[in-house]
């Protein structure tokens, strides 16, 4: 069973899993915009930390 938590913003609540570094607005977006399922490569990610 997946936790999950409650995160509010402007446009009321919505349910984050609990274990997710984003808030209720990127939730929103992962909701109403299925682009895809490919992460981005971690190779992108380091270089962006840089």
């Amino acid at each position: 069973m997946i936790k999950i938590r409650k995160e509010s913003d402007s446009m009321g609540t919505v349910e984050v899993p609990e274990t997710a570094y984003w808030g209720a607005q990127t939730q929103r977006s992962i909701m109403n915009f299925k682009i895809g399922n490919i992460p981005m490569p971690q190779e992108v990610i380091h270089m962006l930390a840089v």
